[in-house]
């Protein structure tokens, strides 16, 4: 009978095989999460770029930079936070959404950062408010005129605004946007018999609503 054991050359041989099977074994792993994480994290930036371009696109206002859980203004319901647990940052200079990547070091999108372009608007509209604004005339008709903003550059409208005291919500006087390019007064024929208050809004075709004009007041003269 045969009781001839293995020999110590070959059990090194074999912990030396399976060393470097464990060792391949390991590296692929950790390749296979590697790209699996960078996969994901890309995922995540391309459903923020399209969140950012349609938010861009409905508001015509360019995204902030910053972390984008701090971006109130995009309302965005996924997920913040990359595989390495850090927020999703917007560089809205370079037009990119990044991951800080596995160093979880902030790289300014370089470096091992995972990122991805959007394309965006360019920079954000001037929107300046009409000027000058007098409220004039009698009780059965007031005129009110102004002078259009400092800035015009995608102006498109008027929009007017009148309350009865100063507690009231103001309400609008318009129910037809007024055409910038025609219109720089309008005339009031509601029933005015107390003081009446005014403001004039300036419409853009980038960017929406300007902040109200100055506030013009009207009082009536009782004979």
């Amino acid at each position: 009978m045969n009781n001839k054991g293995f020999s110590l050359v070959e059990i090194m041989l074999t912990i030396g095989i399976l060393a470097l099977l464990t060792g391949i074994a390991v590296v692929s792993y950790t390749e296979y999460g590697s790209s699996s994480d960078e996969a994901t994290t890309k995922q995540n930036l391309d459903t923020l770029r399209r969140t950012i371009e349609m938010s861009e696109a409905t508001t015509r206002r360019a995204c902030k930079s910053g972390p984008v859980d701090k971006l109130k203004s995009l309302h965005f319901a996924g997920d913040c936070k990359d595989p390495w647990g850090n927020t999703y940052y917007v560089n809205s200079n370079k037009k990119v959404i990044y991951s800080f990547g596995p160093d979880r070091t902030d790289n300014n999108g370089d470096g091992d950062d995972v990122y991805i372009e959007y394309h965006g608007i360019e920079g954000n509209p001037v929107m300046d408010p009409p000027r000058d604004l007098v409220a004039k005339g009698s009780p059965e008709s007031i005129t009110l005129t102004w002078a259009p903003p400092a800035r015009q550059n995608n102006l498109e409208s008027y929009k007017i605004e009148k309350r009865l005291d100063g507690k009231t919500e103001w309400k609008a006087l318009t129910t037809e946007p007024l055409p910038a390019s025609e219109i720089l007064s309008w005339i009031d024929t509601s029933d005015n018999k107390s003081m009446v208050y005014y403001r004039v809004i300036a419409v853009y075709s980038i960017g929406g609503e300007s902040k109200p004009s100055q506030i013009a007041g009207w009082v009536p003269v009782y004979k």
